[in-house]
């Protein structure tokens, strides 16, 4: 049998090169990247409208969203009903409902302060026991 010649880098590289360059432009076929003008001139008007169709509706969606919003004068849009009620409002604690037994206005200031500071003591939520038969520490729920 006979074997084939395999060629060398340098001629890969020429015949990749040739091959490129042939893509790139194709004088017999008058072909740029392996299209026709005719055909280049089509995938552009397409992808024109396209762009200037979804442009429209963006126009549109923005018109309908800020004609509905009222004036700076007239104030927000929105106003929370639960604002002003403090036993609506979701607070973070450690325990939970522990800030219905104790004094709103003073406490879940403090709480909510100490909290954003990371002071807060979460601690008091488990107790350590000893009791486990490898002698490690575990923390059981109040």
């Amino acid at each position: 049998m006979e074997e084939k010649e395999h060629p060398t880098r340098t001629e890969q590289l020429t015949i990749m090169y040739t091959s490129f360059r042939i893509f790139l432009y194709n004088e017999e076929k008058g072909e740029v990247m392996g299209r026709t003008a005719e055909s280049w001139g089509k995938i552009g008007l397409f992808f024109l409208v396209y762009y200037a169709c979804l442009a429209a509706f963006f126009a549109a969606i923005f018109a309908i969203a800020f004609s509905t919003m009222p004036e700076i004068e007239d104030g927000p849009k929105y106003t929370s009903f639960i604002s002003d009620k403090p036993l609506l409002l979701v607070y973070p604690e450690n325990g939970i409902g522990s800030w219905k037994r104790e004094d709103i206005d003073r406490s879940i200031k403090t709480k909510y302060e100490n909290f954003l500071d990371g002071r807060y003591n979460f601690t008091p939520l488990f107790i350590v026991k000893k009791n486990c038969s490898s002698g490690h520490k575990i923390m059981v729920d109040q």
